[in-house]
């Protein structure tokens, strides 16, 4: 975006007076203050520079006869899923209410385990 008003002309100022107005701040403590044109350029200038970089890194690496880039898979619509053996075999209706303790006898069963903790 901000490439795109340096395209249409704006001014690293008015940029930065933008963004200020919008809460972007630079420093701390004491010295925290909304972004100046200086800091907004530098940091461009630091993204642009590290685009470069990983663009000449990506050169380099695609002329590296050592290194193949893998070929795409065609994939046939289907979408990764797990095996059968793997999947979910019941389904919440097909649990019946008996498998599981009711609240109280979930409270007497801790109780109990807490008083031969305590007896010991």
């Amino acid at each position: 975006m901000i490439r795109e008003l340096r395209a249409d002309g704006v001014s690293w100022a008015s940029i930065a007076a933008a963004l200020g107005e919008h809460g972007v701040m630079q420093g701390k403590g004491e010295t925290f203050k909304p972004i100046t044109r200086e800091r907004l350029s530098a940091i461009v200038a630091q993204i642009e520079k590290a685009e470069q970089k990983a663009a000449q890194k990506r050169a380099d690496r695609a002329r590296r006869p050592d290194l193949t880039v893998p070929a795409k898979q065609k994939t046939s619509g289907s979408t990764v899923g797990l095996s059968p053996e793997l999947r979910a075999q019941s389904k919440a209706d097909d649990i019946s209410p008996d498998a599981f303790d009711d609240e109280e006898t979930i409270r007497r069963r801790n109780r109990d385990a807490s008083l031969r903790f305590l007896k010991s």
